[in-house]
């Protein structure tokens, strides 16, 4: 008597090698920019030092009106001071990417359908809108919370995520965490608008031969 086949086996496995799969490509495509955004990062930590000059009260008598005056600064803290709050950054990003991906295919479900040929307009705006609304949310759930404790590192000589969370606290409560949100939500909604739901306006106008373009094709036209 022959050995049974499992045939239900076949199908599970199948499923978790195309998620293995699609996780270690997902992986791939972010380590470049990852990488790009730790590189980049001092000039973030020059920029807030430099915006926040005025309010800060940490380095009195301390002059960041230049980028030389600011550079000079961060060489006497030492090479390693360069990165100071990075460690949100490092936080916030795999699963902000996963977020935006998770909503932004959710939200496209709950948006009126539309076609493309006879409403581009309107398909247009539902593809932009729903990528507003995925940037929006991200922030709100979990991304700016993030960059408000790294302002707060970034912006200071020394501390720990535990100090930098209650010094926010003290200074508003929960809503401190939020602080300047409301500013910054037009950009983001533009900027992710564009972005993501570009990314799904470039797909959909090549249809079937978006499929068959290699990977480097597919990241050019992103």
């Amino acid at each position: 008597m022959g050995t049974k086949l499992d045939v239900t086996a076949v199908p599970a496995e199948m499923a978790a090698v195309k998620y293995a799969k699609a996780v270690g490509h997902f992986a791939a495509i972010q380590s470049v920019p990852f990488a790009f955004k730790l590189a980049a990062y001092p000039i973030e930590r020059i920029r807030l030092l430099m915006q926040t000059q005025h309010t800060n009260t940490t380095f009195e008598g301390k002059s960041f009106k230049s980028l030389g005056n600011t550079i000079s600064h961060m060489r006497g803290e030492g090479y390693l001071a360069a990165w100071r709050g990075v460690t949100p950054t490092i936080v916030r990003w795999i699963p902000s990417q996963y977020i935006i991906l998770f909503l932004k295919d959710h939200l496209n479900g709950q948006f009126p359908v539309y076609d493309k040929k006879t409403d581009y307009g309107k398909y247009f705006f539902g593809k932009v809108g729903s990528g507003a609304a995925t940037g929006i949310i991200n922030a709100l759930i979990w991304a700016y919370p993030l960059d408000v404790m790294r302002q707060q590192l970034a912006t200071k000589d020394k501390g720990t995520w535990r100090k930098a969370a209650r010094d926010v606290y003290a200074q508003g409560g929960l809503r401190g965490f939020y602080r300047g949100f409301m500013l910054d939500a037009p950009g983001l909604a533009i900027f992710r608008g564009v972005q993501l739901g570009g990314w799904d306006l470039t797909k959909d106008y090549y249809g079937e031969e978006w499929g068959k373009m290699s990977r480097l094709s597919r990241f050019a036209h992103g």
